[in-house]
């Protein structure tokens, strides 16, 4: 809801994948103060009110979405919020809820910490002495395990325009100044190598939405920007809508973001493995 008043009230919000309500302050001078009262707002995958100031849809290439915040006017004002009742949202910054699902090794079928198979990474054994011993039957269908559990993408040139919790322009990136969010780039983490697993943060946005001004709407990236550029969302649908689905909230609205283990391929290609995921990770 962009520079209208309106009165919110005795709604039930629950499971929303973005939040439970969203009103962007407004000019005190125009209009009276948002009403928000009496409403349930619970198990939301995002802020229970979110009075965030909105950027709008025409942002383009052109200096720094971020510079905005500065010129803010002064007059504005947030709604006034009563008698809300507010449970088990997710705030900005926060993690998914925990889902921890118990590992199982191929071999002997414990449940623990296990060691994976560095040729398909998807089995995982107890100590090694479990891995040797399925050997004999895991080589047959280590290959085809990677194959399965795993997909190659293409990473395009990076679009300028707003980009999950970060901005880009022709002459470089802002991350969003937010205390939760850490910063990437090579200072901060090293490059990936072949062969090794490391993680990458795939961010996917709405359809709709067009703050980027015709950027992508589904990018790629690692802690050290070694991999940074964008992804093609038809031709990589299903990671699409994995990240849609099943993503946290991004800085900017519409942005869900999902964090991957993947492994360096040929022809600059990156294989994301989709079998099992890294916990959330704070850049």
């Amino acid at each position: 809801m962009t520079d209208a008043w309106c009165r919110v009230s005795r709604n039930k919000i629950y499971q929303n994948k973005y939040g439970g309500i969203s009103v962007v302050p407004i000019r005190s001078d125009v209009h009276e103060q948002v009403v928000i009262e009496f409403n349930q707002i619970v198990g939301n995958e995002g802020p229970a009110i979110d009075q965030t100031f909105a950027l709008p849809d025409n942002v383009g290439p052109v200096g720094s979405p971020f510079n905005m915040y500065k010129s803010m006017p002064d007059n504005l004002k947030e709604a006034i919020c009563t008698e809300n009742v507010l449970k088990e949202n997710i705030n900005d910054g926060m993690p998914p809820p925990s889902q921890d699902v118990p590992e199982i090794c191929f071999f002997c079928h414990k449940k623990g910490q296990l060691k994976k198979c560095i040729g398909c990474f998807t089995a995982g054994y107890c100590n090694s002495e479990c891995q040797e011993s399925d050997w004999k039957k895991h080589r047959n269908n280590c290959a085809w395990l990677l194959e399965k559990y795993s997909v190659l993408v293409k990473v395009l040139p990076s679009s300028c325009g707003l980009l999950g919790d970060k901005y880009i322009s022709m002459e470089s990136e802002v991350k969003a100044a937010n205390e939760w969010l850490e910063q990437s780039g090579p200072e901060y983490a090293v490059a990936p190598k072949l062969g090794k697993r490391f993680i990458v943060k795939i961010q996917a946005c709405d359809n709709w939405r067009r703050s980027n001004d015709g950027g992508t709407l589904f990018a790629i990236e690692d802690r050290s920007l070694t991999i940074n550029g964008d992804l093609d969302k038809h031709e990589h649908s299903g990671i699409y809508h994995l990240v849609r689905e099943c993503g946290s909230n991004c800085h900017f609205y519409g942005w869900k973001k999902k964090f991957f283990w993947a492994l360096l391929a040929k022809n600059e290609m990156v294989r994301v493995l989709i079998g099992d995921f890294p916990t959330y990770q704070r850049w």
